[in-house]
């Protein structure tokens, strides 16, 4: 997935002076608010900012802020008493614009011109992926089909669906994300990236989507591989004659450019960090293009900017400590749409700028959007948004894995919300649980917070995201750190261990050493798939196809000797595979075989670690773990709409249906055993085949509210 692209638990306690200055207040106000986003003891954070209020006196701006969040964190309560607060902060806080805004949002509040906002999905299902734009007209869109991983033009009119390209779409080793794409405003033409591996090069390649059929591409920009990683298109110019590109280069540089779409020429604009932009638009009248960029060392931050197309000249326009995401210009030129997470929610809001500057304080469109990327807004100031909509959450839940029994609903089970995230991993002692959650507005997984609980439930406290990627980890042996193999925000690959207490990480190898689920022994812990000594290893040889540049899994079963580094033969498999997982008291190896067929076709299997006769468990699982008794292997098996957890003894007993559903996200984890073996915790969710949606939201500007 693509970059787009938060620690103690404790009381809030606030220690607010009758004399304290405006300054101060605002700070106490910031520090409640951050610990009401780690913590989420909402009640805690409600007695701060009541607290906050009673002493502002005459510091309006700062109790209407407070009196904001106080009414957010009832309205997350359920609790009616969030009516009743954004009544009072229209009747004595209008003065106040922002807070106003947000009161009259939320109660549906507006004069006798407005019309009343409207959102609707225009597209769903599980095989759409959002990273296109739409035209001028509304009447297209773009995106990759994510069954056929071709790029598809979707007429919005119409209700069908017109494959741009044909034929596999080929990966770079290390980078299998779908591309970009852009239509012209025109609606005649789209471009996309292409990866070309057996060529060495990366392209940017345009096609005219008239008439009917698979449209012939041309090729406008090829950049080699050793040079560059992505070319991937943002926005066309309104007279389709420049293409607004991000690069990212090998080196780590990312770079905003444009390339000229009659001859293929980039003129670089800008050089950033290796994370780039997170997307860029142009003015409608062309002289100016709009984009965000995240912090140097984190991700919850970013700014708005807006730079002149020749390069010559650039101004912050949105510099509030939040994340701040580029969504679009307004029709008429005059404003800069971003969403923004400043009250707690992911909001759209717009700020006016003038000759590429920005003109007074940001004002609140529409609260809760629920989407940080947009495809664009249309002539008539329809704004389309990419949503994932299906309600995921962590879930622990007794077990009893002797009896094949599990239940989701006793009193100590508990249930967190996590958007995107997922991959729970129990500390070593069982008393802590680490996993990943995502915010419901994103559409990535990849760079989500870290967070970490009590077994029963508790929440110790969320890390601040200072890693770009780090899906995979395991938790050290002392409890002090996560590990795995990622990448920070420099771009740089390799092992990171992060500090559970302050979230900072630190590199610790080249990424190479590392394998999951555990760390290698110069991490304090054994291997994955070693022996209880460390002195052997299990794996399957893995080969790169010199044709394709891509690894491809072997096919013998082997021991490595560590200390020599060679590897004996334990089974010679007549088809090839990739996962191998050691019981573990060492004893017994799992592992798959490829069958023909595909992946319904692929065969578990079990063989005595010293070699002999596998034993075939079952066929088109995925996601294998051992019970902590080494007697039995957990895994998921595919149903119709519905993934179910499933215990397989090694012994020759009857598989058992353990009654769980799990979400089996891309690139996570979706389930853990805790060490004692009598608790599971897994990843939940919806299970509708409609969980990735395009939606469009409407009469949210001020302009277009007026024209109708």
């Amino acid at each position: 997935m693509r970059v787009m692209p938060f620690v103690r638990v404790g009381i809030v306690t606030v220690l607010v002076s009758v004399s304290l200055s405006a300054q101060n207040l605002s700070v106490e106000l910031q520090r409640i608010t951050q610990q009401e986003t780690v913590t989420g003891d909402l009640r805690a954070a409600i007695d701060g900012y009541k607290k906050i209020v009673a002493r502002a006196g005459a510091n309006r701006e700062v109790a209407a802020r407070a009196l904001v969040r106080m009414a957010e964190c009832y309205q997350k309560l359920g609790d009616s008493e969030a009516q009743r607060i954004y009544e009072r902060l229209l009747r004595e806080y209008g003065d106040q614009k922002d807070a106003a805004a947000i009161a009259r949002e939320r109660l549906g509040v507006r004069d006798a011109t407005s019309r009343v906002a409207s959102e609707r999905a225009v597209l769903k299902g599980p095989n759409v992926d959002g990273f296109g734009t739409v035209s001028a007209d509304g009447r297209y869109l773009t995106y990759v089909d994510l069954a056929t991983r071709q790029v598809t033009l979707r007429d919005v009119k119409a209700g069908t669906d017109r494959p741009l390209t044909t034929g596999p779409r080929e990966v770079i080793v290390g980078r299998d994300v779908d591309p970009l794409t852009a239509i012209s405003r025109d609606g005649r033409q789209v471009a996309f990236e292409w990866a070309a591996p057996k060529t060495g090069e990366i392209e940017l390649r345009i096609v005219n989507v008239q008439g009917t059929g698979v449209p012939e591409a041309r090729r406008l920009l090829a950049l080699p591989l050793d040079d560059a990683l992505e070319i991937a298109p943002f926005d066309w110019s309104p007279d389709a004659k420049w293409l607004a590109v991000a690069v990212q280069r090998k080196d780590l540089v990312g770079q905003l450019a444009l390339v000229s779409v009659q001859d293929g020429s980039l003129r670089v604009l800008k050089s950033t960090a290796w994370n780039g932009p997170h997307r860029a638009f142009f003015s409608p009248d062309g002289r100016y293009l709009a984009y965000s960029l995240s912090g140097d060392d984190s991700l919850d931050e970013s700014r708005v900017f807006v730079m002149a197309v020749d390069g010559s000249r650039e101004s912050t326009v949105v510099d509030y400590p939040s994340r701040n995401i580029i969504m679009g210009w307004s029709p008429d030129g005059t404003s800069v749409l971003f969403g923004s997470d400043r009250t707690g929610s992911f909001g759209l809001w717009s700020v006016a700028v003038s000759d590429g500057q920005a003109r007074g304080a940001a004002t609140l469109l529409k609260a809760n959007i629920g989407s940080s990327w947009s495809l664009g807004v249309t002539a008539s100031g329809t704004l389309y948004v990419w949503k994932q909509t299906m309600a995921r959450y962590l879930q622990v839940a007794p077990i009893d894995v002797g009896m094949g029994t599990a239940s989701a609903t006793k009193a100590d089970s508990f249930q967190a919300f996590l958007g995107p995230g997922g991959n729970p991993v129990w500390s070593a002692d069982g008393k802590y649980l680490a996993y990943m959650s995502g915010l419901t507005d994103e559409n990535v997984e990849c760079c989500s917070t870290f967070s970490i609980r009590t077994a029963d439930g508790s929440l110790v406290r969320k890390l601040p995201r200072r890693l770009a990627y780090l899906q995979r980890f395991s938790w050290s042996m002392d409890g002090r750190a996560l590990i795995g193999r990622g990448r920070d925000l420099k771009g740089r690959w390799g092992t990171y261990r992060v500090d559970v207490q302050t979230g900072e990480p630190t590199r610790i190898g080249d990424g190479d050493e590392f394998m999951w689920p555990n760390e290698t022994p110069d991490h304090r812990t054994r291997a994955a798939n070693t022996t209880i000594d460390g002195t052997k290893l299990y794996h399957r040889a893995m080969s790169v196809n010199p044709s394709t540049g891509i690894a491809e899994p072997g096919r013998h079963l082997l021991e490595r000797e560590l200390s020599s580094g060679t590897d004996r033969v334990i089974f010679e498999d007549t088809a090839p595979g990739a996962a191998v997982f050691l019981s573990p008291d060492t004893r017994h190896i799992a592992f798959s075989s490829n069958l023909p067929g595909g992946a319904p076709n692929t065969a578990l299997r079990v063989i005595p670690a010293g070699g002999g006769v596998p034993v075939e468990l079952a066929r088109g699982v995925r996601r294998v773990l051992w019970t902590p008794d080494s007697r039995a292997l957990l895994v998921l098996k595919a149903r119709p709409e519905r993934q179910e957890l499933w215990l397989i003894p090694i012994d020759g007993g009857a598989p058992r249906n353990l009654g769980i559903e799990v979400h089996d996200s891309s690139g996570s984890f979706p389930f853990s055993m805790r060490p004692d073996g009598r608790r599971i915790a897994f990843v939940a969710g919806n299970s509708s085949p409609s969980w990735s949606e395009i939606w469009t939201i409407e009469n949210v500007l001020p302009e277009a509210r007026a024209s109708k």
